[in-house]
């Protein structure tokens, strides 16, 4: 086996005997260098390989710490956001940052089958999972589609309001998933560094009736959010 096989083999047993938990400090390079009598060069590569497999974060001038759980989101079944947070034991959370009307951007128009500058209901969002920034909604609603922000900020749901306020079930959605890097405002926001991963994904939903209702524009921590499917042949 590789040395730094086992230095990998070692770390892993550790946080899976749950000796090192999420937000725990890895030993110092020196400290891995003395205790498995290795090379720096074979530490770096085995903390690069634990941090491929999700286990280890590092953080620039602060050291490698056991990475916390990702909220795993199945890609199979429409849901919203609080409904999927609770499913999975997370305790969903949100903060209303922007609420306005605007005229629609040309592409969302488009999505929703809406003339250009047509006047619609824009809502930015800050979303938690334990209290802690996962990602950023954006959602446009459909021409003339109003809610109540009081009731928004009590359900923590948009898709409940909308089911709620006007009998609109959100049944199915088109959706896009892209790798990107954060801006500087993202990054202040969902609390991680300029430049840090983040899934993009941007979604189309439907209501019972097949017209399209949302068109909602998301920003997800790729440190702390991943999607799941089971394919088929």
């Amino acid at each position: 086996m590789p040395l730094y096989a086992e230095i990998e083999d070692a770390v892993r047993d550790l946080i899976e005997q749950q000796r090192l938990t999420p937000g725990d400090r890895l030993p110092g390079e020196h400290d891995l260098m003395a205790r498995f009598r290795v090379s720096r060069l074979t530490v770096v590569r085995a903390v690069r390989e634990l941090e491929a497999e999700g286990l280890v974060v590092r953080r620039q001038g602060r050291g490698t710490f056991v990475a916390r759980s990702k909220v795993q989101v199945d890609l199979q079944r429409m849901k919203s956001f609080t409904e999927d947070m609770r499913i999975r034991g997370f305790r969903p959370g949100g903060q209303i940052l922007e609420w306005s009307v605007v005229p629609a951007p040309s592409d969302v128009a488009q999505m929703l089958r809406a003339n250009p500058s047509t006047p619609l209901l824009r809502i930015f969002r800050l979303r938690f999972a334990n209290d802690e920034p996962i990602g950023l909604h954006e959602s446009f609603l459909a021409e003339g589609l109003t809610i109540d922000r009081a009731a928004l900020e009590r359900t923590g749901s948009l898709h409940a309001v909308l089911n709620e306020a006007h009998r609109i079930r959100l049944e199915e959605a088109d959706e896009t998933i892209a790798a990107v890097t954060a801006a500087s405002r993202e990054a202040r926001l969902l609390g991680v560094p300029q430049g840090a991963p983040l899934l993009r994904v941007e979604r189309i939903s439907y209501s019972q009736m097949q017209h399209p209702m949302e068109v909602a524009r998301m920003a997800y921590r790729g440190d702390r959010y991943q999607y799941f499917t089971r394919l088929h042949v």
